[in-house]
């Protein structure tokens, strides 16, 4: 709303219902309401609610990219307005770019959020690999020194020694 005296919604959202919408109404289509005051589509209390936001005329859009339903777009008039079939498809095109716009949003998010999940999970392994690799050094450090210390062509071990060493790798 451009006049300060008038009430902002700003972050609040509304169904159709809320918005005051009676149904049947299409979510595919827009909606156009040349008088608010005459509409049988709006109840009464949605009807004081424009007035108070001096709307006399409504034009809403549906916010719709790849079969994903967004929300709405709706465009108050003050005063009466009949839009041109024209105009209609000319809003519809900047509608549909807003509607990709806010497809393309969530994608790159959700993107990032795996992107982010995933780097996660890499560093999650790599902990886990680091300690698994930690854990198993120093029981093979043990056993490869025994097992060197066996071999030693230069030292002659007895039977029990070697039989300890054998028992301890």
């Amino acid at each position: 709303n451009a006049e300060a005296d008038l009430p902002l919604f700003v972050g609040q959202r509304f169904t159709l219902e809320g918005y005051g919408f009676i149904p049947p109404y299409s979510r595919d289509t827009p909606v156009m309401i040349e008088d608010i005051r005459t509409s049988a589509a709006l109840s009464p209390r949605i009807k004081q609610r424009f007035e108070i936001l001096k709307t006399r005329s409504l034009l809403i859009f549906p916010l719709i990219a790849g079969d994903e339903w967004y929300g709405a777009l709706a465009l108050h008039f003050q005063e009466r307005h009949a839009v041109a079939v024209e105009d209609v498809r000319h809003l519809r095109g900047l509608v549909d770019q807003a509607a990709i716009a806010i497809s393309t949003l969530r994608s790159l998010a959700a993107e990032a959020k795996a992107r982010r999940e995933a780097e996660e999970a890499d560093a999650l392994k790599l902990k886990f690999l680091a300690m698994i690799s930690h854990e198993l050094r120093t029981p093979l450090t043990s056993i490869k020194g025994f097992a060197t210390t066996l071999l030693a062509d230069d030292v002659q071990w007895p039977l029990e020694s070697q039989r300890d060493f054998l028992q301890t790798i």
